[in-house]
């Protein structure tokens, strides 16, 4: 399978101009900020929770934990709906066939828009938690270690991007599979409705890791080793939880490029 760069750049950077000022994309980005913004604003008041965890660093531990699950959440709902918009929106109102109408091969279109938005996604992500961040040690206090949280801060936002790269791909599958706009929507809503509100991906074992939000809960948890919760539990040593967690973090990424390779295959192979 040939992939040609120069194509899939110029893909990828309109892709992610389009993204940007999608007025959907806009709102849902201006609702992440104003969480984040909220999380640091309140933080003033975590002084108390030192006494609780004399050994813990409470602005990673409590602050950043306090917003996880929502940014985690409301990242997700904005990589699905950009997802969808990018094959299936497109199918719907004719763009895209104009765009492989062009010398262009149809595995770069996907592989373009897959990376455009993937670096939107980057860029909402890494925006959301140092706004946080930054709001957190304005009202709040810096980090015990700078160290310790850089590095715990970084995975942080490298996970949810991972998660919201594995949705984009996920969606963008159900675009190509399903050409009519409200099929690939209510699938696309089950699929969110399954994922995260229902004990599902609990109950099926190992195929559980089939929904993102399971492999990423799994990474940021390390569950297995029952002494900690994880990432942000800094009574726990950053590398021992790296350690937990890498194998999973190779799962991810190797997730990533097998539904990519998918997209790739089955768009070459469906009708316009």
């Amino acid at each position: 399978m040939t992939f040609n760069s120069f194509p899939i750049f110029l893909i990828a950077h309109n892709e992610f101009k389009k993204v940007v000022g999608h007025p959907i994309v806009i709102i849902i980005a201006l609702v992440l900020i104003m969480i984040s913004a909220l999380n640091g604003i309140t933080s003033s008041g975590l002084s108390g929770f030192e006494k609780i965890m004399p050994n813990d660093d409470v602005l990673i531990k409590v602050a950043l934990s306090g917003m996880f699950w929502d940014v985690s959440e409301y990242c997700t709902i904005a990589a699905m709906f950009i997802g969808l918009i990018s094959i299936a929106g497109d199918r719907y109102n004719g763009s895209l066939n104009v765009l492989v109408s062009k010398p262009l091969y149809r595995k770069n279109v996907v592989v373009g828009k897959f990376l455009g938005i993937s670096l939107f996604m980057l860029l909402l992500v890494s925006v959301v938690y140092v706004v946080s961040a930054l709001l957190i040690m304005l009202f709040y206090r810096a980090p015990l270690s700078p160290t310790d949280f850089l590095l715990r801060f970084t995975a942080l936002i490298v996970l949810l991007f991972l998660e919201c790269s594995l949705t984009v791909g996920i969606t963008m599958l159900v675009g190509i599979a399903f050409k009519n706009m409200v099929e690939a929507a209510v699938i696309t809503a089950s699929f969110f409705y399954v994922e995260w509100y229902t004990t599902l991906s609990y109950s099926i074992g190992e195929l559980g890791f089939l929904f993102p939000s399971s492999l990423y809960i799994k990474i940021f948890s390390t569950v297995s080793d029952p002494r900690f919760t994880g990432l942000l539990d800094t009574s726990m040593d950053f590398m021992e939880w790296a350690g937990l967690a890498y194998p999973y973090i190779l799962l991810m990424v190797l997730y990533i490029i097998v539904v990519l390779l998918i997209d790739s295959f089955v768009f070459t192979k469906v009708g316009d």
